[in-house]
């Protein structure tokens, strides 16, 4: 949603609305594809901004692996908002190639690898 103009950098022909960053945009599309269930994709990319939050805060996906759905879904909102600033404001920056998969060493970085860190660091002092 640049000043300048109102069209997505990477559709080019359609208006980069909050709902198409987050969703619509193939940039946003590819990294749903891999999570949605197939037979709720129609709700899932389906109406507008208040429906698509209700069915993701309210909706019939549960859970992704062990995580609670809305818990995914609103960390999923904020990355996909953040690369897209930061594609826009930063040089050279580029989204992972596989965001869900990213997302998901992110976390076993944070638990896993930080904890063996810390248990190191105690034993050995």
């Amino acid at each position: 949603m640049g000043l300048a103009h109102r069209m997505c950098e990477h559709c080019r022909e359609i208006e980069e609305t909050g709902l198409h960053v987050l969703r619509d945009c193939d940039l946003a599309k590819k990294t749903w594809l891999t999570v949605v269930p197939q037979n709720l994709r129609a709700d899932f990319f389906g109406g507008d901004l208040v429906h698509w939050f209700k069915f993701n805060v309210h909706g019939e996906i549960a859970k992704i692996a062990d995580m609670d759905w809305t818990v995914f879904w609103a960390n999923a909102c904020y990355s996909l908002w953040i690369w897209r600033n930061k594609e826009k404001h930063k040089d050279n920056f580029m989204r992972p190639l596989q965001p869900v998969q990213f997302r998901e060493v992110e976390m076993d970085v944070d638990s896993t690898a930080v904890v063996k860190v810390i248990k190191d660091g105690v034993t050995n002092h």
